[in-house]
């Protein structure tokens, strides 16, 4: 208090200190190596919120559309058997030919109702989390290559291991939404899109919703030889359909069942006959006589019409993936770069959006774009949400404050101790291991309130004690000293009462903001607070004397 000098040199470390833990979030995006990759080891990094321990979890498989049933069974056979011996794993349930059970998560990601001979999906269940050491986190990691190794072996085959999300469902945590008009451009930039995204850091489980071309024949009867042939075009489509598809020609009443039973003619996958090869099915005419298939139809090879999806009544692709281990926050930076001014053709090229705080609505005039959304979207809606909440808090303070003590200074004095717990937040969440989440901001807002109220504490005493009589600089430094045990006693009934929250994945960032956040903000605000009210006052006396 009696040296300006080392009052500037306290306020200097302290803000040295303030930002130096600052750029522990931020450091990744400033760092020489790049935005994506490793998280830095005193780094903090910043998600919507971390992913949760839980019982069970899902593994997809999709293979090429022209691959029989059998095939796709065999391999989530294979998958399984890889799976049940685990022993974590408790038990297995598979689809073969359809998707699972349609919960929120499978809605939204478009696979909810998912019927084809390529299609299978594994339900996983664990034992409880309560009972293991290891989390479904860290399974999911381990049993990733072997999966991946297993399901490498059937070409064209993908496989997705599907975690609970710790938040609202998404179509994907990573998701690139691409905007345009010709579906021939959208196709292209799908397939760059999903090479790029599978060349990026820790990226795993791709998908698009660009299906692969699948070859479509079409069988058109010819009229004029079918009529002087004798054979209707009913007899010809009766034939195709027990070919292709099957037929039920039947029903069968047995005693020991409830319901008839259909006969079903049908060929077996095996024995598929090629559309091309229709000279070795014969039908009859209605004078006996057999006639080759081939005479009678015209064969035309194409391609089956590719689905075209709209959102916000634009054409539009997804691609998306998830991250097995870092935030999506680096990921989606180091991608936004490569995908901006990315050549489309005729002149045109890629615009990017959708990472502001605002959200972009698809305008495609022109032009091709791409929109960012999935967890990036959540990230920046709640951000926004929170400062602006907190932002608005503070604000209403401080003119309560201004009404209170009739002064600017005076409440800028108290308020200061709220920046004074981010030196506590980012080191607290290094120390913890935890990402700073959507509920760390949460405990921001609550902290300061804390913060504030310790503030006051000093600053009425040293204004009763100013009232007595005493001198500014033993009234600032009594206040100090004295108002420390009940702001140390509020202190821990933070930590304490926060504590419980710790070990949550979903709340824990919430516990280590208030409880570090708390714990700095309170020890520096007791040498702090004082010292800044009194220079504060010490220069207003200053200017008051002659």
């Amino acid at each position: 208090m009696q040296r300006r000098s080392a009052r500037l040199a306290l306020y200097g470390v302290t803000l040295a200190v303030l930002l130096l833990t600052v750029l522990q979030p931020a450091w990744q995006f400033i760092r020489p190596e790049g935005v994506v990759g490793p998280k830095p080891s005193f780094g903090v990094a910043m998600a919507f919120l971390p992913k949760d321990d839980t019982n069970s979890f899902k593994v997809a498989l999709t293979m090429p559309e022209s691959t029989p049933v059998e095939t796709t069974d065999r391999l989530a056979r294979e998958v399984n058997s890889a799976l049940v011996h685990h022993p974590l794993v408790t038990n297995t349930l598979s689809w073969i030919g359809r998707s699972g059970v349609a919960d929120k998560m499978a809605m939204m990601r478009g696979t909810a109702d998912l019927v084809g001979q390529n299609i299978a999906e594994i339900r996983v269940n664990l034992i409880d989390k309560d009972l293991r050491t290891t989390s479904s986190i860290e399974l999911v990691r381990d049993l990733r290559p072997q999966l991946v190794a297993i399901v490498a072996t059937y070409p064209g085959a993908k496989v997705q291991i599907v975690e609970e999300p710790p938040g609202p469902a998404m179509r994907a945590t990573v998701l690139a939404e691409l905007y345009g008009d010709d579906l021939e451009v959208l196709r292209s930039l799908s397939d760059r899109a999903e090479a790029i995204f599978n060349d990026t850091y820790d990226m795993v489980d791709v998908s698009t919703t660009q299906p692969e071309d699948v070859n479509e024949y079409r069988i058109i009867v010819d009229q004029e030889k079918a009529l002087l042939s004798g054979v209707s075009t009913a007899q010809i489509g009766q034939v195709l359909r027990v070919l292709f598809e099957g037929e039920v020609v039947d029903r069968l009443h047995l005693d020991d069942e409830k319901n008839e039973v259909p006969i079903r003619v049908s060929v077996p996958n095996s024995q598929q006959l090629d559309p091309t090869r229709l000279e070795t099915v014969f039908v009859e005419n209605a004078a006996g006589q057999h006639l080759a298939l081939s005479e009678l139809v015209k064969v035309l090879p194409s391609i089956r019409d590719r689905p075209i999806l709209h959102k916000d009544n634009e054409r539009v692709t997804f691609v998306g993936g998830e991250l097995a281990q870092t935030s999506q926050l680096y990921a989606i930076a180091a991608l936004d770069q490569r995908f901006s001014g990315l050549e489309v053709g005729n002149g045109l090229s890629l615009e990017t959006g959708n990472l502001t705080l605002a959200s972009t609505p698809p305008d495609t005039i022109g032009k091709y774009q791409l929109l960012w959304n999935g967890e990036i979207r959540l990230l920046l809606d709640t951000y926004r949400d929170m400062s602006m909440v907190l932002g608005l808090a503070l604000l209403l303070v401080f003119f309560l404050l201004v009404g209170y003590y009739k002064s600017f200074k005076t409440p800028m004095v108290a308020m200061a101790s709220i920046p004074l717990g981010l030196i506590g937040i980012f080191p607290g969440h290094w120390l913890m291991g935890a990402d700073f989440s959507a509920t760390s901001m949460v405990g921001i807002i609550a902290l300061a309130g804390v913060a504030i109220r310790s503030s006051l504490l000093i600053i009425d005493f040293i204004r009763e004690n100013r009232a007595q009589g005493m001198d500014l600089q033993e009234a600032a430094y009594q206040a100090g000293v004295i108002r420390a045990r009940p702001i140390l006693l509020t202190t821990l009934a933070v930590v304490l009462g926060s504590s419980i929250m710790l070990t949550d994945p979903a709340f824990g960032g919430l516990a280590i903001s208030l409880i570090f956040g708390t714990v700095v903000s309170s020890a520096l605000s007791v040498i702090i607070v004082p010292l800044l009210y009194y220079g504060v006052e010490k220069r207003r006396a200053d200017r008051v004397e002659p």
